[in-house]
């Protein structure tokens, strides 16, 4: 009788060209996940698994990206990405080195790291604008008149939407858009007492409130009520009562009494009134 040899008919068969039993076996993956193992999927396959320690079901994900061995170790390993996003980074001709500083200032979006590199910003650099709501174009235009991110956000604070202004008006005021605001409104002039508003830490907003809701144009009248812990407005309805004093104005709010009894008691202020 001719040997037939050993009965294999009941065994599974391993893949030529794949790692031995134990490592990869398309045949383990779920019925969704297998792939058509071509000879270059089969040797690509083999090496993520045997050689960059992939489980078989990364390694079909990579595989589904068309990605080789070497690029999923760099991108996945080396990187951290996952497939998909290493495919998007790469889609946009990204290397995983120039991908992963993008990701690490904050911009996770490969198609918005693209409109930051048309206009020619680093990661950090486009992290600081994004940082404080700069868009792609309203940060070029700012950049293109010699401005960083932290001044423009100032001169935008200031109510300066046109860069071309805001670039004249910093070179009569270098990094003061409180100072070009109240000159430009003539709420006060742009010297000595503007600088006093600033060394009191008003901002020009606060400034304006100080002069067109209370009347005061004086920093140090506006800071002695501001510290007495009035707003502007409270601060003129006891000054239209006939309370001029912050002080004074504070010892009445502490006793409870208001503008509106001020001036039912005592018409001329503070005349008749026990402290």
């Amino acid at each position: 009788m001719q040997n037939q040899g050993p009965d294999v008919s009941g065994r599974k068969r391993v893949k030529k060209g794949l790692p031995g039993a134990g490592q990869f076996d398309n045949e383990l993956l779920p019925r969704g996940d297998r792939v058509e193992l071509s000879g270059m999927r089969s040797s690509e396959i083999s090496s993520m698994v045997s050689k960059y320690g992939f489980t078989p079901e990364e390694a079909n994900k990579w595989i589904q990206y068309d990605f080789t061995a070497e690029e999923a170790w760099r991108w996945g390993l080396t990187y951290t990405f996952s497939p998909k996003d290493a495919h998007d980074w790469k889609e946009q001709r990204f290397d995983p080195y120039s991908a992963a500083a993008w990701r690490n200032a904050g911009i996770i979006s490969a198609r918005e790291a693209v409109q930051w590199c048309i206009y020619r910003f680093e990661p950090d650099e486009a992290s600081e604008w994004r940082r404080l709501d700069f868009s792609t174009s309203s940060a070029l235009k700012w950049s293109y008149y010699g401005f960083t991110a932290d001044q423009a956000n100032h001169w935008r604070a200031a109510e300066f939407s046109d860069q071309l202004e805001a670039s004249k008006l910093n070179e009569q005021y270098p990094n003061a858009p409180w100072r070009a605001r109240i000159d430009k409104e003539d709420l006060l002039t742009p010297t000595d007492e503007a600088s006093k508003w600033e060394e009191a830490g008003f901002t020009t907003d606060d400034a304006n409130d100080w002069v067109d809701e209370a009347g005061i144009e004086d920093a140090d009248e506006a800071t002695q009520w501001r510290d007495a812990g009035f707003a502007p407005e409270d601060a003129h309805e006891y000054i239209r009562a006939g309370i001029h004093d912050a002080h004074e104005a504070a010892k009445l709010r502490d006793k409870g009494i208001s503008p509106e009894g001020i001036e039912y008691s005592c018409p001329q202020g503070m005349r008749d009134l026990p402290l």
